[in-house]
Parts: structure tokens; sequence; C-alpha cells
């Protein structure tokens, strides 16, 4: 049951909709969707995954406060000035196994470092049990700083927020 869709559906946003999984090498992929599904339908489950989120930066916060007619006149993220806030960026995934090994091999390598091999091995976590499923993920910026949020379709509740 893909909720996201429904609610996207309801706006009339049928360009966004999720796409049957791909097949490579007889095995899923993820796959993405627009590459900025933002609607004023989308904002709200955003702005409430937002509210959860235990001491997110400040910035993050007031964002969360806006309207959507304020936030789609953000610039996108190459326009954006050092320490100005960017349009969010929003997409629909499902959450495949070949994207875990992805992450487990990796995690393995540790090929940029213990801090970001703690951020890959956390989202590897909280991933895991939504295989096969579709996630919302957000995309948040004031530049040089990002936040990543992935949002469940059951109850739009943020199952992993990465703070950069």
């Amino acid at each position: 049951m893909l909720l996201f869709a429904g609610v996207l559906a309801a706006e009339g946003k049928t360009g966004i909709m999720p796409q049957p999984v791909q097949q490579a090498q007889g095995k899923p992929i993820m796959t993405q969707q627009s590459n900025n599904a933002m609607t004023n339908a989308t904002w709200k489950i955003v702005i409430q995954a937002i509210s959860i989120l235990e001491n997110p930066p400040t910035w993050l916060s007031e964002l969360a406060h806006r309207n959507f007619d304020e936030i789609i006149r953000f610039p996108k993220l190459d326009n954006a000035a050092k320490g100005e806030i960017a349009l969010p960026v929003v997409e629909q995934k499902v959450i495949t196994t070949d994207y875990l090994d992805f992450l487990r091999e990796q995690i393995r390598l540790n090929a940029r470092g213990q801090q970001w091999t703690d951020v890959l091995q956390r989202r590897l976590d909280a991933l895991q049990p939504f295989v096969g499923k579709m996630l919302l993920t957000a995309h948040f910026y004031q530049k040089p700083h990002s936040v990543t949020l992935r949002i469940t379709p059951e109850n739009y509740e943020p199952i992993n927020a990465e703070f950069l």
C-alpha cells in the first residue's frame, strides 16, 4: 500500500506516482522518483516528521514553521549561497536488498572514515525492516549543512535522520 501515492494523487500530482520496481540481473533495484516531488500534502507530512525529531538544527525547526508557498520560493541547491536555505527535495524510494548490500559493502570498506561509516550503519539499521517498501526521503540544505530524513508511509514518522 502506497499512502504517499494516494496523498499525492489526491492533489492531482500523477507525474510523481511510484513506478514499478526495476529489475537488474533478476534482482530489484532502488527506484527513484521525481527529484522534487514537493506538494502541499508532502510538505505537511514532512512538517509532521520534523516535529517528532529530537534536537533538530534550529534552521530546520524554523523551516518547518513555514508554509508551502514560502518553501517553494527557496532557491534550488545549486543557486543557494553559503548559509542560505535551499529548496527542500523530496523523493519516493523503494528500499531494496541490493541497496542494503551496497551499504554493507561501504561499511566494510570504511573508505570515508569511521564517522561516515557510523552514518551508513545507522542508515542500514533503520532501513532493513523496510525492504520492498516505499519511503519518503526529504533532503534539507542550509549550505554547507544538510539533513536527510526518511519517513514511513504508514504513519509519516521519521525512521532515520542524518545531520551533516
